[in-house]
């Protein structure tokens, strides 16, 4: 599990590298974009792997909150398969696999890339929330269920 952790940290920092960050911000991400063995086992995780070799091209973490909230906490697809649908496969296989009668909401905090990906799929910003560099804001995006 320590190598599959490894890996989807590669691909993380790979995808939110695609969208031409500085070096020293992504530096800054470092630990937003780590995913440990810990993280994997107190997490729900769904992953793509190519056919040919099973590696790892795209992975999606939710965690709950209470019992009435999940949160996506990472999506991200190696760059090279970005725009061939797989961001909402893994999005909506994992709501699918996850979502249950109790839960109202999907939140994400959402890169600005990332944004209108998540409004296409019916997530409206509720909030922002602070980051790095300085006075960075990142949208908070919520999707209700069941209305």
């Amino acid at each position: 599990m320590e190598q599959d952790a490894r890996a989807l940290s590669r691909i993380s920092r790979a995808s939110k590298a695609h969208w031409g960050y500085p070096e020293e911000w992504l530096n800054l991400w470092r630990a937003d974009l780590e995913v440990s063995t810990d993280y994997l086992r107190q997490h729900h995780t769904f992953v793509i792997r190519l056919h040919t070799d099973q590696s790892f091209i795209g992975f999606c973490i939710l965690s709950e909150e209470g019992s009435h909230l999940l949160w996506v906490e990472h999506l991200w697809v190696l760059p090279e398969y970005i725009g061939r649908g797989l961001g909402s496969a893994l999005l909506q296989t994992a709501l699918t696999a996850c979502i249950r009668s109790e839960h109202q909401a999907v939140k994400v905090i959402a890169d600005p890339n990332a944004a209108p990906f998540y409004a296409a799929k019916g997530f409206v910003t509720v909030d922002e929330h602070p980051s790095q560099p300085g006075d960075r804001k990142l949208p908070v995006m919520e999707k209700r269920l069941g209305e």
